[in-house]
């Protein structure tokens, strides 16, 4: 049986014969590689391993046995799993390690094998068996596979231009952004208009209403839900003046051109604001969203710049982007509104500074009592800040931008006499903190 299966594998190339009488040994011959372990004159590692090999002539089968023997030492430090995934390049090793083997050779001054010695040959018919010795120099052995079985791959240097390039796209979108929002928190861009004065019981600015019963300003903007107490103020004495903050045309529309070319997504809709998708379009710790809300026609633009959040985090405290929605920085750094009443002189016989984050509490200074309101744009889109700009939801998996194109405010003031008989015009203005 041995007989015939070796005439078969007489017809095999030379590499897979190899493969086969390798497996073929293993079966039949397990007792019969040995491996021991000595120390060298030069104090390396040294494997002797008996090892047996066939072959067509006794030099191919002696290099069959060195090859079976090496084999069996790159298994003493390289994984299963490496000498799987390497299987070719490490077996193609071998055979280069092993083609300098001849019979009648025993020591080798250089390479992997240091000694190798034939201890018995058989021949059957036209196969030879070979039982040898082979000492292995580990050290330079370990070195050599570890080299074929080391996994490395060629880097496309397309991908890291393009990843390179999308950086810099980035910090040139949030250098824009930088150019929208900016001027807004500096107040550069804003238009105030003050209104035409009313009585408080004769109110009718942007459709409010005073209450005399309930003592209340009810359906401002059409909004259903904002009440403002005028409890503290008495009805006959006080004063609305209504104040509009509009952003400046050409600020809006060039602001919409920007977010229109530098954003990766862009949602327009009518009517109620939707806090709902937000969380499917963006991340919120990714990405930057900016609301455009056209309080007029309560219609808005989403905009969101992909990743724009994550970079502007990595940059230096003087290029970072602030965040529009901060209400914390609002109150200590961003300007406020200051109200002042002036004489014939032009000259302030009366003045209040107020915050553009909120509404402010009544207040009385000599005399004159005061209360700032910031009023909703409706019942579908979200409240203005005297800013222009702030948190377009309350909802935590919605914090995001809004740049609002108005803001409206009332200021209720009941004046005392002696300031009503000094004033002759009032102003209203952003003050730098």
């Amino acid at each position: 049986m041995r007989l015939i299966a070796l005439f078969l594998l007489l017809l095999l190339p030379p590499s897979y014969a190899n493969q086969v009488f390798s497996s073929v040994e293993a079966v039949e011959n397990k007792n019969t590689t040995l491996i021991s372990n000595a120390a060298g004159s030069d104090e390396k590692i040294i494997k002797t391993v008996t090892a047996s090999g066939y072959g067509t002539s006794v030099d191919a089968a002696a290099q069959n046995a060195a090859e079976n023997a090496l084999t069996q030492v790159v298994g003493s430090f390289i994984d299963a799993e490496t000498l799987i995934k390497k299987q070719k390049e490490i077996r193609d090793g071998v055979i280069s390690k092993t083609k300098i083997i001849k019979r009648d050779i025993r020591d080798y001054s250089q390479g992997s094998i240091k000694y190798f010695q034939v201890l018995d040959i058989q021949q059957n018919g036209s196969i030879y068996h070979v039982t040898a010795r082979v000492d292995v120099r580990v050290e330079d052995f370990r070195a050599y596979i570890k080299e074929l079985a080391f996994e490395s791959k060629k880097i496309n240097q397309g991908l890291f231009s393009s990843i390179k390039t999308d950086e810099d796209n980035i910090e040139k979108k949030l250098d824009l952004l930088g150019k929208i929002i900016n001027p807004l928190i500096n107040a550069e861009v804003i238009d105030i208009n003050i209104g035409t004065f009313e009585r408080l019981e004769e109110l009718s600015a942007f459709g409010c209403k005073f209450d005399q019963i309930e003592n209340y300003i009810k359906g401002c903007n059409r909004s259903s839900d904002l009440w403002i107490n005028t409890y503290d103020f008495a009805s006959k004495g006080t004063l609305i003046i209504p104040i509009t903050l509009d952003i400046k045309k050409d600020y809006l529309e060039n602001s919409i051109n920007i977010l229109d070319n530098i954003s990766d997504k862009k949602l327009s809709q009518i009517g109620e604001y939707s806090r709902h998708t937000d969380e499917q379009i963006y991340s919120q710790d990714r990405d930057y969203m900016l609301n455009i809300i056209f309080t007029k026609s309560e219609n808005y633009i989403k905009y969101i710049l992909s990743e724009a959040r994550t970079y502007n985090k990595k940059r230096s405290q003087e290029n970072l982007i602030p965040i529009l929605y901060d209400i914390n920085r609002c109150y200590n750094f961003y300007p406020k509104l200051r109200l002042q009443f002036l004489n014939s002189k032009k000259e302030p016989v009366w003045q209040k500074d107020f915050s553009s984050c909120w509404d402010s509490d009544v207040d009385t200074i000599n005399g004159t009592k005061s209360k700032l309101i910031f009023l909703k744009t409706g019942d579908s889109l979200p409240k203005t800040y005297g800013k222009l700009h702030g948190d377009a939801s309350y909802s935590r998996g919605s914090l995001h931008a809004s740049i609002f194109d108005q803001s409206r405010m009332l200021l209720i003031i009941e004046p005392s006499n002696e300031l009503m008989a000094n004033t002759k015009e009032i102003t209203f203005q952003y003050i730098e903190k």
